[in-house]
């Protein structure tokens, strides 16, 4: 056959592109920062973790999040501090959790693999992390962090930038 079929040439006239929606912000305004609440937990976060649950404003305070019904958060990415002293010399990662006050399922994801980041001989320990294609944080979900070694869990402060989308 030479070329494309009756049915091929009807199949091409009748699709559609399909668009689901930037998965970027549009513009940098409306780029989001969230930030740990001072490395103190509270539910549904379990101790040591960090509830990230803070907006960041342009002059430096915070509001608490709220994901308005009917949209979700994207987060993208940020960066991560230890909380006071860490064992020297340790490699630790974080541990991002996302939690809903009644409980249920929750996703554990870990920046390890390449995100490990080694305590400095002043015993502090930071680094930063992608979430690639991002991380949906829906109305009524926690982000919950913490950093871990081998066998230590301790607290930490969290940035992480997203954009809020419609949820589809």
């Amino acid at each position: 056959m030479k070329g494309p079929t009756i049915m091929t040439l009807a199949l091409m006239m009748t699709v559609v592109p399909a668009w689901a929606g930037p998965l970027a912000p549009t513009k940098p305004s409306e780029l989001v920062t969230i930030v740990s609440d001072g490395g103190f937990t509270r539910a549904p976060c379990f101790d040591p973790e960090a509830a990230v649950g803070g907006v960041l404003n342009r002059d430096g305070s915070t509001n608490p999040l709220v994901v308005p019904d009917g949209q979700v958060l994207v987060l993208l990415g940020g960066s991560w501090k230890s909380i006071g002293r860490v064992a020297t010399g340790r490699l630790f990662h974080l541990l991002l959790r996302l939690a809903r006050p009644e409980g249920g399922e929750v996703h554990l994801i870990s920046t390890g693999g390449g995100a490990v980041s080694e305590a400095a001989a002043a015993g502090e320990v930071s680094g930063s992390f992608r979430l690639e294609p991002g991380l949906v944080l829906a109305p009524g979900t926690t982000l919950c962090a913490r950093i871990q070694s081998l066998d230590i869990i301790d607290g930490v402060d969290v940035s992480v930038q997203g954009f809020f989308t419609k949820d589809k």
